[in-house]
C-alpha cells in the first residue's frame, strides 16, 4: 500500500512552514505604508501649493490613488499568502514591492527636481 502525500488542510501550513503571524504583520505593514503615502502626498501638496497652484491638487489625487492601490495590494497579498500557507496556491512574487519602490523613486525624483529647480 502506498502512502498518500500529506496535504495541508485549510488554516494549517504545509510541512516545514512557520505557522506564525507573518501574514498578518505583512498586511499591517502594507496598510501603514499606504497610510504614509497618503499623508506624504497631502504634506507635499501643502508645501508646494504656493509654487504650483492647482497642480498641487493633482499631487493629492495621485497620492490618494497610490494610497488606495497600496491598500488593495496589501489586502490581496495577505489573502494570497494565506492561501499559499495552506498549500492552495504558490507563494506570491515580489512585483508589488518593485512597483512600490519605482513609485517612491519617481516621487523622490520629482521632489528633488522641485527643490533644485
Amino acid at each position: 500500500m502506498t502512502e498518500r502525500p500529506r496535504t495541508a488542510s485549510r488554516g494549517t501550513p504545509p510541512d516545514g512552514a512557520d505557522p506564525g503571524l507573518q501574514g498578518e504583520r505583512n498586511a499591517l505593514a502594507w496598510r501603514r505604508t499606504a497610510l504614509a503615502v497618503g499623508v506624504v502626498g497631502l504634506a507635499e501638496a501643502r508645501l508646494v501649493l504656493e509654487h504650483i497652484g492647482a497642480l498641487a491638487l493633482v499631487a493629492v489625487g495621485v497620492a490618494t490613488g497610490m494610497s488606495g492601490w497600496l491598500y488593495y495590494l496589501g489586502s490581496r497579498r495577505y489573502r494570497r499568502t494565506d492561501r499559499s500557507m495552506s498549500g492552495q496556491t504558490p507563494v506570491p512574487d515580489g512585483r508589488p514591492m518593485a512597483a512600490l519602490a519605482a513609485l517612491m523613486v519617481i516621487t523622490a525624483a520629482l521632489e528633488l527636481g522641485h527643490l533644485l529647480g
